[in-house]
């Protein structure tokens, strides 16, 4: 007897249209393209259903990983975010990292772009011997975060690497001087010195600890600058070429130049864009490094969990992203991953915080076993051909960028900050507007929330004005960082050093502002409300209206009282009233500045006008009604100035939520 299973025949000849069919008849008259298409911000059309047809460019080849897999036998590098002010405290954040399953560090050295609550304060090679004492870095890798202190910091780090002879195995450096401006919207002086510095910089780099890049490519700025999927993909294969070339300039063959530059991308809660995003990248690098003949160079692709994902409102459902960031990294075959810890959106993170982000990865890794099987995703007709049209997008947006002149250029003529301006913009409206919903802070708002627990650790120091630096040596090969490391062994601070950097530095506008999320405004009438309670011991108050029966106002009243909260105005809630007056009276009871009708369209034409009047009467600055706007036509004009304002999915609710809490302030 055969243990093969066997589909029924009625399932191994249904045709799509068969399967549209039922599905449309499940619909209740809708389309299939009305209830179950979406588009991506890239105007990607997702379709509900995918079969081999769709697989389109499915077998294009993918770039291999880089460190995990082939030299350290792993499906990942589990990194630790280290970002505790205080060097003592880091230090043994760090050994229970290690013994508790981190297979790599992420270090905070800056805080100007935001990665993490905080940053660590190294200012020399001592500060540095603290943070490792009693730590070995053999088989690990390290990661140091890109900002104004890089150049600098890689100095540093270096310097104690070959002081020490504790060398990790894997990681970067993290130059990113092209990001790095952007982000912090600040140009070189001198561009061509200031990169030659850099380039300086790696060349030395890779002769002290061949383990590590010299470059990272960070999409994760562009990203958390509000760019979307093909845009951070495009620029982030622009640094990676701008780089490149420069390195081969400097007299790299060109499968070592295209081997110092690693590349990070944002992971977002979007399993399924993520994963295609990742492998897209794979792909995109593959076909340049076909073009510029780089033979086996190998790019190691570091997810990074979005810091634009992260909510302040509701903290805990930040674990739930970071677990599907770990799927969507896994399943995108990343070397390495880096996960926030779910407060780290209000400070500096507990240990108990950190060691829950870095269950995540063990759980998948080990339980789940995600990452056993490379690209593990193949052959899914789904996500074969979003991975084939996020490529092809970004390779067209790529050849714009380049054929302008490359990065750089892109940036200082302000295409860069249009484009993503303009994304940004779609993505906060997108939000007011309720088309993207985020769970805790949109939807399902808990007022009732605590404040996550932090860590005890002492702000960082005020940096003291720098000391005088001599002038950096001239631009010869490798004289530029020795002459950095120079001054770091000679006791010159690195906040000194990276002062008289950053002193060349003039302001730009190349980016949108890329520490303030895009769910910012949503958040900062939460935290108005906060304000409210903590100054009078009481939150703004709607009074809920609920008509008649259960069945007919609970629908409606749930979605009301959900989206009030996510203004932070309290929901009074009520029992069904059957007439004006009761509904007035309760009202009057409840103390509320302004009230809102929850009901059907049907007891609306029965009593919406006149509750709504008597309302009024009873002292309501404002009344709302929840219906959709064809409502008003049967209402007619007199319903239409009944009515402060309508509320329905698709009004821009950050507008109403802030018209609402000034109309209770001024009551």
């Amino acid at each position: 007897m055969s243990n093969k299973f066997h589909l029924p025949e009625t399932l191994k000849t249904a045709t799509r249209d068969e399967w549209r069919a039922l599905v449309e008849k499940a619909l209740n008259g809708k389309s299939l393209e009305e209830a179950l298409t979406t588009t991506t911000s890239d105007d990607i059309v997702i379709n509900p259903l995918y079969t081999d047809k769709d697989a389109i460019a499915a077998a294009q080849p993918v770039e291999p990983g880089k460190w995990t897999r082939a030299s350290l036998n792993r499906p990942w590098d589990s990194l630790a975010l280290i970002d505790i002010p205080d060097l003592a405290a880091a230090n043994s954040e760090i050994k229970r990292a290690f013994e508790s399953g981190a297979t790599g560090l992420w270090l905070s050295l800056s805080n100007d772009i935001p990665y993490a609550s905080a940053a660590l304060p190294l200012e020399s090679v001592e500060d540095v011997k603290t943070l490792f004492d009693g730590i070995s870095l053999e088989g690990k890798s390290l990661f140091l975060s890109s900002g104004p202190n890089s150049l600098a910091a890689a100095a540093l780090i270096s310097l104690y690497i070959k002081e020490s002879n504790n060398a990790p195995a894997a990681g970067s450096f993290c130059l990113d001087p092209i990001g790095v401006s952007a982000a912090l919207n600040r140009l070189p002086q001198d561009e061509a010195s200031r990169i030659a510095e850099e380039i300086d910089a790696a060349l030395a780099l890779r002769a002290v600890n061949s383990g590590m890049s010299p470059f990272l490519a960070a999409g994760r700025l562009y990203q958390q600058a509000g760019a979307t999927e093909v845009m951070e993909l495009a620029l982030t294969l622009s640094a990676v070429i701008a780089y490149a070339r420069a390195l081969e300039a400097a007299g790299l063959i060109t499968e070592d130049a295209f081997s110092a530059v690693d590349v990070s991308l944002a992971a977002t809660s979007d399993i399924f864009l993520t994963t295609a995003k990742l492998r897209a990248m794979r792909r995109l690098l593959a076909r340049v490094k076909t073009a510029s003949k780089a033979g086996s160079a190998a790019t190691g692709i570091l997810a990074e969990m979005s810091w634009a994902d992260m909510t302040v409102t509701d903290p805990e459902v930040n674990m739930l992203r970071a677990t599907a960031a770990t799927v969507a990294a896994g399943l995108g075959n990343a070397d390495a991953l880096l996960l926030l810890p779910y407060s780290a959106s209000h400070g500096v993170a507990t240990t108990a915080a950190r060691r829950l982000a870095l269950n995540t990865h063990i759980i998948a890794q080990e339980e789940s076993h995600i990452g056993t099987v490379e690209d593990p995703v193949a052959g899914s007709f789904y996500v074969e051909s979003l991975t084939a049209e996020l490529a092809e997008k970004a390779w067209a947006m790529f050849r714009d960028i380049e054929k302008d002149g490359g990065l750089m250029a892109a940036l200082k003529s302000g295409t860069v900050r249009e484009m993503i301006t303009t994304a940004r913009q779609e993505t906060i409206t997108a939000i007011a507007t309720g088309k993207k919903e985020i769970t805790g802070t949109t939807v399902f708002p808990n007022l009732e929330e605590k404040q996550p627990a932090l860590m005890s650790a002492p702000a960082p120091a005020a940096k003291s004005a720098p000391t005088e630096v001599e002038a950096l040596p001239a631009a010869a090969k490798g004289e530029r960082f020795e002459g950095l490391q120079n001054l770091l062994a000679a006791g010159t601070s690195l906040s000194a050093i990276t002062a008289a950097l950053e002193g060349k530095n003039t302001p730009a506008d190349l980016l949108p502002d890329v520490s303030t999320r895009t769910t910012a405004e949503v958040e900062a009438l939460r935290a108005a409300s906060d304000a409210a309670l903590a100054a009078t011991g009481q939150r703004p108050t709607v009074f809920l209206a609920n008509l008649g029966s259960a069945a007919e106002f609970t629908a409606r009243a749930t979605w009301a009282r959900s989206y009030f909260e996510t203004g932070g105005i309290s929901a009074i809630t009520t029992a069904g009233f059957e007439t004006a007056d009761e509904v007035a009276a309760a009202f009057k009871e409840s103390g509320a500045k302004i009230a809102c009708l929850c009901s059907t369209d049907a007891r609306y034409e029965a009593m919406a006008i006149e509750t709504a009047k008597a309302l009024q009467q009873a002292g309501a600055k404002a009344v709302y009604l929840v219906a959709r706007p064809s409502l008003l036509k049967t209402l007619g004009e007199e319903g239409e100035g009944s009515f402060h304002a309508l509320l329905f999915k698709g009004n821009n609710m950050i507008e109403a939520l802030s018209e609402a809490q000034a109309i209770i302030s001024a009551a």
